[in-house]
């Protein structure tokens, strides 16, 4: 999708990739932190790190590098969802896999520490794998659901 910046806003009302990003951080993180994250994404974008799959008003986030920034195995990325409609963000999820087949991935790796994250994923198909592991968050040790889908 090529770099992440600010562009006009898509005809009919429809948000693009940096507003739905945006939205979704400043909601979670308040606009000082968001912007941070932002432009970290945007760094990671433009260094073909990562990359923006955007399907309806949901944006996924493909990185090529793990949370450790270890490249990830060819062909393999880890996703993260932003949706500014969170009422279809897993019909959203479920359509993903052909896009990614269509992109040349086999794998997609996902973490999360939200149960309801984990149901949407298994909502995707039979060959989603799920596991928990515990995960250092910086200031203690905390489950983390750790999910895995062959395509």
């Amino acid at each position: 999708m090529g770099k992440l910046r600010q562009p006009k806003q898509a005809a009919g009302g429809a948000m693009n990739s940096y507003e739905i990003i945006t939205k979704v951080l400043t909601d979670e993180m308040g606009p000082g932190e968001a912007k941070q994250f932002l432009n970290n994404i945007a760094r990671m974008v433009q260094s073909k790190q990562a990359q923006l799959v955007q399907i309806g008003q949901t944006v996924f986030l493909l990185n090529k590098i793990d949370s450790k920034g270890k490249p990830l195995p060819p062909g393999t990325v880890m996703m993260f969802p932003f949706s500014a409609e969170p009422e279809q963000a897993t019909q959203r999820l479920k359509v993903l896999p052909n896009t990614l087949k269509q992109m040349g991935i086999k794998k997609l790796v996902s973490m999360t520490d939200d149960k309801n994250d984990v149901e949407m994923a298994k909502s995707m198909g039979p060959n989603v794998k799920v596991s928990q592991q515990m995960m250092f968050d910086g200031q203690q040790m905390s489950p983390m659901y750790y999910i895995e889908m062959d395509l």
